[in-house]
């Protein structure tokens, strides 16, 4: 009779048919819940420096925000930030490795805040670069430690699925700093704040330390890790050792060669998707002032400023608040496009694998960047282009954190991933030191810099298409212990 029954019972379904969320237990949810928190409360910081730098530098420099020293300077102020990104999420992830990644979590979170609030009150340039390099050490560890956590906790299919939520969380938030920016420049148009409004921008960046008490209460270390730990305390092999990570002639060249592949995706982000905000708002300060009738055709970006100091008082605050506006709007469009590319990313990256959604995705990123930076100039073409490459840039960042810690072993994975994100911010600072000069130097004199900066460093995907052939295949792997 039991046999019988047992016969007729309908099994279960293979796990790997099931639900990603059936796998998922409370904890796991808290799990992602607060990763997902920690990179985005990071990533709303570093949105705040991408909206309102070129305001900041300018009134810091005391020049008009289109001259091209204060181009010069934002690109500076995002390569200082990449570098300490780089420098903080290499040191963090290390830390991770060796005394837990929840306490590591807690303190990056409280670096980069702090650095990112206090800026709203700086009133020396030097002082605010240093400030940038701050925060970005802070900043740098807090994507290597939360894809780490989310990889050993969760099941294969929930973590793939929860790396992109991770992701889009971030996007989500980075539109919430657009908005609240924007709210901000509202208020001061309305005169019911007074002074500058990127201050106040800066000053958003203190609220993260609300989830400073949600983590310290809520996350444990993950067993995984703390199973490594008590070997490698016994005289096993060590956790978070550079000498292994790098003697180990398999796991180096996965480093190296992680560390080019997200290079390719920081300076497509940082040295060229966030620039398109300060191209729109060069963009539409020219068109602000046709519409007032003013003849801007042939003259060089420089120059423009000259233009506008000399217009009424009324039709100077008519420019700035279309220039802010456009520049917000720039921003959301690209976060929204980043957002669902990022989740779709993770939907078909077990169909296509890891090297050919790679490919995808990098080649649709050299054709959005060439629309956007060549073909924009209207607000229609904004709500085009601006989310295509969003979508086709952002979503590389969800790659990142799935494949990553798919290559290295849990007394090493913090460590290798942290190197492969971060150390490539090293090479993509100069990306964004690159773009600085292009537009400060080369294309100076044209009418708009940025588009031919731009159109210029799109290529850079291609090396990234053949990086991700020189790497290896997980699909279907579980992750090394």
């Amino acid at each position: 009779m039991s046999d019988l029954a047992s016969a007729s019972s309908p099994s279960p379904a293979p796990v790997e048919k099931q639900p990603w969320w059936s796998q998922m237990t409370r904890y796991h949810w808290v799990v992602m819940i607060l990763c997902c928190l920690g990179w985005a409360t990071d990533c709303f910081n570093q949105q705040l420096f991408t909206i309102v730098k070129s305001p900041a530098i300018a009134e810091l420099m005391n020049l008009p925000e289109g001259d091209p020293q204060v181009g010069k300077y934002a690109g500076m102020a995002t390569a200082l930030m990449l570098i300490g990104w780089a420098t903080g999420g290499i040191f963090f992830g290390i830390w991770a490795d060796k005394y837990g990644r929840v306490r590591i979590m807690l303190l990056s979170l409280v670096v980069f805040t702090v650095f990112t609030g206090w800026s709203g009150s700086l009133h020396d340039l030097n002082w605010f670069l240093l400030f940038r390099f701050l925060a970005g050490l802070g900043a740098g560890g807090q994507f290597a430690v939360c894809a780490t956590i989310l990889a050993e906790n969760l099941a294969n299919r929930p973590r793939i699925v929860a790396s992109g939520i991770m992701q889009c969380s971030a996007v989500i938030f980075n539109v919430f700093a657009a908005l609240l920016t924007m709210g901000i420049a509202a208020l001061a148009m309305a005169g019911t704040l007074s002074g500058a409004t990127w201050r106040y921008a800066f000053m958003l960046g203190y609220l993260p330390l609300i989830l400073f008490l949600f983590n310290w209460k809520c996350l444990r270390e993950p067993e995984k890790w703390v199973k490594a730990k008590q070997e490698s305390d016994a005289g096993g092999r060590k956790t978070g050792s550079l000498r292994e990570l790098f003697g180990e002639k398999t796991i180096c060249y996965r480093v190296v060669m992680g560390m080019l592949l997200a290079a390719i995706g920081i300076i497509g982000f940082w040295g060229i998707m966030m620039f398109a905000v300060d191209l729109n708002r060069s963009i539409f300060r020219r068109n602000a002032l046709t519409e007032i009738g003013v003849q801007t055709e042939g003259v060089a970006a420089a120059d423009l400023q000259k233009i506008i100091h000399e217009q009424t008082p009324e039709n100077q605050m008519s420019i700035k608040k279309q220039v802010e506006n456009m520049g917000a709007l720039t921003s959301i469009m690209i976060n929204l496009g980043s957002c669902v590319g990022m989740f779709l990313f993770a939907m078909v990256i077990d169909f296509f694998g890891r090297r050919w959604t790679f490919t995808i995705f990098q080649s649709l990123s050299i054709l959005s960047v060439l629309l956007v930076f060549l073909k924009t100039s209207t607000v229609l073409e904004v709500l085009l282009y601006c989310p295509l490459m969003g979508f086709s840039i952002g979503a590389l960042l969800t790659g990142y954190t799935i494949y990553f810690p798919e290559l290295f072993p849990t007394r090493l994975r913090s460590t290798a991933v942290s190197f492969c994100y971060n150390a490539g911010r090293y090479i993509s600072a100069g990306g964004a030191a690159v773009f600085g000069l292009l537009t400060s130097v080369v294309f100076a004199d044209t009418a708009e810099p940025f588009r031919w900066a731009g159109a210029v460093m799109s290529p850079i995907f291609i090396l990234g298409i053949i990086i991700i052939w020189l790497m290896p295949e997980t699909k279907g792997k579980p992750l090394p212990e």
